[in-house]
């Protein structure tokens, strides 16, 4: 009969046990999803001022677009064009940035502990930044030759900018864009199916 009663006591104290460490499993947890969550709220505010700065690039070319159709280099040459450049140089530099902290912040929920639906979303955003990073030497490759085409247009050479269109490079940043976006979609899936 002691024994029974000394087992009964183990086993409820085993029991407790038990439950203490399912309880302190689930704060830990707790701060956890506070902090992938705080960590992910950051990522999206970088990527998304990233994609924001593409945005405001792209606007600016399509306004530009028409001066060149024209024959118009007055906004690509001299103080406007050193001006124009500068700009755009300063663009490409704060979108890398906006990128390299986003990829910071994702990398971090993938390293915590647990959080399946958090890292699964986090690593779809690491694979969607990851794909916007590899457009931008594509992006400069592609202003370097336009200002090659720019200063051979303003020195009275004939010039077809839709050579342009056919590079390689340009069919890589629309195909890195596409999959970006594609990656986000289904991360945002998963962060409304999940309510993260």
């Amino acid at each position: 009969m002691q024994e029974v009663r000394c087992m009964r006591k183990a086993l409820v104290f085993l029991l407790v046990l038990g439950l203490v460490g399912l309880l302190l499993a689930g704060c830990g947890k707790g701060e956890n999803t506070a902090e992938a969550k705080a960590k992910m709220s950051e990522g999206d505010q970088a990527y998304q001022a990233a994609k924001d700065l593409f945005t405001k690039l792209q606007q600016k070319q399509s306004e530009l677009g028409g001066s060149l159709a024209t024959g118009d280099y007055s906004k690509f040459i001299g103080p406007a064009g050193e001006a124009l450049e500068k700009e755009v140089t300063q663009s490409l530099a704060d979108i890398d940035a906006k990128l390299r902290e986003a990829v910071g912040a994702y990398e971090d929920i993938l390293g915590m502990e647990g959080l399946k639906d958090y890292k699964d979303y986090a690593d779809l955003m690491l694979q969607a930044t990851r794909k916007r990073q590899e457009m931008l030497p594509l992006i400069k490759t592609l202003l370097e030759e336009l200002k090659k085409m720019v200063m051979a247009g303003a020195a009275g050479q004939k010039v077809d900018f839709t050579a342009l269109l056919q590079r390689e490079e340009l069919k890589k940043v629309t195909d890195l864009g596409s999959e970006a976006d594609s990656l986000e979609k289904q991360a945002e899936k998963i962060k409304a199916d999940k309510k993260l």
